[in-house]
């Protein structure tokens, strides 16, 4: 996957099938093993909101926030194609997340990111 200037790509070596890509101001994990969004899958807690936040013919991101504070972009890859390896997540996270939201050119360079994405199949 070919980067945008100034991003990093990293794959955890005690992680089978993750890797964290990272800029400035972004971390972003990439990930089939499992795990759920910030608030769980529902938002169970009447603290947690959930609301829409990207979507593109692949990739499905939710904005989840926890007593007024953002916590977490989360979504999923949704055209799994084997059910037996998991089900591949992104967990966006950014400086600052919880006192600010992310400008116009910050949500266009990570919308940007998230377009580059793609599911290839050995």
């Amino acid at each position: 996957m070919p980067l945008f200037f100034g991003w990093k790509i990293k794959n955890k070596e005690d992680v089978f099938g993750w890797m964290t890509l990272t800029s400035n101001i972004f971390t972003i994990d990439i990930s089939n093993a499992g795990r759920g969004p910030y608030c769980g899958d529902t938002g169970q807690d009447n603290l947690c909101h959930v609301e829409n936040y990207y979507s593109n013919d692949l990739i499905t991101m939710n904005l989840f926030s926890y007593n007024g504070k953002d916590e977490e972009i989360f979504g999923t890859i949704r055209k799994n194609y084997d059910e037996n390896e998991g089900r591949v997540w992104i967990s966006v996270k950014y400086s600052g997340i919880e006192n600010r939201k992310l400008t116009d050119l910050e949500n266009q360079e990570l919308f940007n990111l998230l377009d580059s994405i793609q599911l290839i199949r050995e």
